[in-house]
């Protein structure tokens, strides 16, 4: 996410080495983290993220997307900004993560993903997860054009209370999963 083209990049690979993240963080915050920390291990907010649904798609237990459908598009809304990860049988085919909360703006942009990456409006699956004002408002345009759209709760492995599960990020939930 390279949203602001100064600062320090930063990589991290996931716990399984199937992918990077490559990410873009203040040089200001880097560098106070590097001089007061020893050794500062910084991640990515949408490494744990992706993880987590590449381990919903291929749970056999847990399994929330039906695998005759080869593609499935995660879409997490957080206030401040949305991630979507894309993947197809077991391969990632893309993940970002940007700042928006037009709802006009989102659908576009997800639409503009399903068309690059052929997906099928009628046969593959968008799943939602996450929390936002504009959510309710996206989902709704988006159902006009994806017939397969479904919600998911991440189960993180240890007991968090209802107001907890509706308060804590869902990246910090995926965290917890992984």
């Amino acid at each position: 996410n390279f949203d602001n083209q100064a600062g320090v990049v930063l990589s991290e690979k996931s716990l399984n080495g199937e992918f990077h993240v490559l990410f873009n963080m203040n040089e200001e915050l880097h560098s106070f983290l590097s001089r007061h920390l020893f050794n500062p291990t910084i991640h990515h907010h949408s490494t744990s993220l992706i993880q987590s649904f590449i381990n919903l798609k291929f749970d056999p237990i847990n399994d929330v997307t039906d695998n005759s459908n080869k593609k499935d598009c995660f879409l997490d809304f957080n206030n401040d900004y949305i991630t979507v990860v894309c993947l197809s049988d077991n391969q990632l085919l893309t993940a970002n993560t940007f700042a928006e909360t037009n709802f006009n703006n989102i659908s576009y942009y997800v639409m503009g993903i399903w068309e690059k990456l052929g997906f099928d409006q009628n046969t593959d699956n968008l799943y939602i997860s996450g929390k936002s004002d504009t959510k309710v408002c996206v989902v709704n345009e988006l159902r006009n054009l994806i017939r397969n759209i479904e919600y998911i709760e991440l189960k993180p492995g240890i007991t968090l209370t209802d107001e907890q599960i509706a308060n804590v990020p869902t990246d910090l939930i995926a965290t917890l999963c992984v």
